[in-house]
């Protein structure tokens, strides 16, 4: 089975592991555990084609969350196996690395730029996901990934800005401006705008004080997956 190690921002960290299949399994049952099992409630999942403006090359990203909970408490959740059985590939998410957030209430923890094996196409089909707590107790689920992004002719945003301004011409109808820190942390995102020209201001106000750099996110019209564009650095020009 082939592990696949999670990119992490602005880095590529890709490994590649033959373990033999008993040895996950093993992981899995590992130590018993007297407490209640965790829950997965819900599963969100996308597919994103990332464009690096600097080198010009795209890849395809899988943002995955879930909403799992667990009675003995949030910090008794450990790990998350994301398992395509019919390539043997894996994917591992630890507690120490996962995202969170809350959306009307609901906690979801997960990971925002999972790559595929080889920065190539994530395979159609079934896979399998594992919550396990510290105890080894775990739920499982299974959800079907339609991989919907073209393989040829992709049509990449123009992108200008300056000072005062942001412009984003594409084919696609709408964008958003996702905006971070100097720590590559996720400060705040825009709401949707039309293909135009647009002052930062008119965007977020006074976001160019705190920002470091941006990505530009749309979707087409079928809203089936996404392209993210960036990073662009803001200090260059703000």
């Amino acid at each position: 089975m082939q592990k696949v190690i999670l990119k992490e921002t602005g880095k590529t960290e890709l490994f590649l592991k033959r373990i033999k299949l008993f040895g996950l399994a093993i992981l899995f049952i590992f130590f018993s555990c007297s407490g209640e099992a965790p829950q997965m409630l819900e599963i969100y999942h996308q597919l994103n084609l990332i464009h690096d403006p600097e080198t010009e090359n795209t890849y395809e990203s899988l943002s995955f969350f879930i909403h799992g909970e667990d009675e003995d408490g949030e910090g008794d959740l450990e790990q998350i196996y994301l398992i395509y059985d019919d390539l043997q590939f894996f994917w591992n998410i630890s507690s120490s690395r996962w995202s969170t957030f809350k959306e009307q209430g609901i906690r979801w923890i997960g990971f925002n730029n999972i790559l595929a094996p080889g920065e190539g196409r994530f395979p159609e089909g079934d896979y399998r996901v594992l919550l396990m707590d510290i105890g080894g107790e775990r739920d499982e689920k299974l959800f079907h990934l339609r991989n919907k992004i073209p393989e040829n002719d992709i049509s990449l945003p123009e992108i200008t800005f300056d000072k005062q301004h942001l412009a984003v011409q594409s084919d696609y109808p709408k964008f958003q401006v996702w905006f971070y820190g100097e720590e590559e942390q996720l400060l705040e995102k825009s709401r949707d705008f039309l293909m135009s020209n647009y002052e930062w201001n008119d965007i977020i106000p006074n976001i160019r004080r705190r920002a470091s750099t941006f990505k530009i996110y749309m979707e087409p019209e079928t809203s089936s997956w996404g392209l993210i564009s960036g990073p662009y650095i803001l200090n260059d020009q703000l």
